[in-house]
């Protein structure tokens, strides 16, 4: 399979066996950068058995963002609370609700309130609040996804 080098494609077997009369299936996963240029691109995925090959062109529009999401870093010394902002940003006429969760690595526990955000022309930035604590000193990447059900984007 090949495919511009900013868009990770990939398949989920790269082996299929068939018998007659048979059809298989394979999931093509695709994710691409939040910062990729707005186009389609078109991924190339080849099928060989033997000395047969067959090609499939599968185009791929990526559509400018619905919202940003930024997070200030925190730093706090261990065995207390740090705290940081999260702001999610609307972009082209883009209104509605972001969820926000955690996923924090071992070591650092954290929540975000709220986990809801609403964004809209008007209002077209909104903020949580994110608090963290460890007990045990030492440099940790928490990452903070905001998803709206159709794009999904993650801050550390």
């Amino acid at each position: 399979m090949t495919h511009p080098s900013e868009i990770g494609a990939y398949l989920n077997t790269t082996a299929i066996t068939l018998n007659s009369d048979e059809t298989a299936y394979t999931t093509l996963t695709v994710a691409a950068p939040s910062n990729l240029a707005p186009a389609l691109y078109v991924l190339n995925v080849t099928a060989q058995s033997g000395l047969t090959v067959r090609y499939a062109a599968v185009t791929v529009f990526i559509e400018p963002p619905d919202f940003l999401l930024f997070a200030s870093p925190t730093f706090f010394p261990a065995g207390q609370v740090g705290s940081a902002v999260i702001l999610v940003v609307s972009l082209n006429d883009f209104n509605g609700t972001i969820g926000l969760s955690l996923a924090d690595p071992i070591g650092l526990t954290g929540s975000c309130d709220p986990t809801l955000v609403s964004v809209n022309t008007t209002d077209s930035l909104s903020a949580a609040d994110c608090t963290f604590s460890s007990s045990t000193p030492g440099s940790y990447t928490a990452s903070i996804t905001g998803n709206n059900g159709q794009l999904s984007l993650i801050s550390t």
